[in-house]
């Protein structure tokens, strides 16, 4: 058998590696159960049966894990409130994510462009 060929595709990514670290800080923190749905750049949790998280423990999990938490909730008639978390990855030296940095290598480059062909910031009739 050749044990080279398996050889890396254990290894995790980067979001499989953020959702452990952010599921091991809230279990952690008393939330024993944490469910997660990775959605390519990001991901939701909501713990234990919808529950919502401190605004505390969010604020030091964004710091700590250098990651954006969204709360959305929504009413349930029986249950209430109910709580879940959608969780980006930030570029610690800037604080934006991924798309939003996109977002402004976009605008930078049609910026570059209307600067090229010579426009200003009038707004006119076309």
């Amino acid at each position: 058998m050749d044990f080279n060929k398996n050889k890396g595709r254990n290894k995790m990514t980067e979001l499989e590696t953020l959702m452990l670290d952010v599921t091991n800080t809230l279990n952690h923190n008393g939330f024993d159960e944490v469910k997660v749905v990775p959605n390519n750049t990001q991901f939701s949790i909501r713990v234990n049966y919808w529950d919502r998280i401190p605004v505390s423990l969010i604020e030091t999990m964004e710091q700590y894990h250098s990651v954006r938490i969204t709360e959305h909730t929504w009413e349930d008639e029986d249950c209430g409130t109910l709580y879940r978390y959608l969780v980006e990855a930030v570029d610690p030296d800037c604080g934006y994510t991924l798309n939003e940095l996109n977002e402004l290598d976009n605008y930078t480059e049609e910026a570059m462009y209307l600067d090229s062909v010579g426009s200003d910031d009038t707004w006119g009739v076309a």
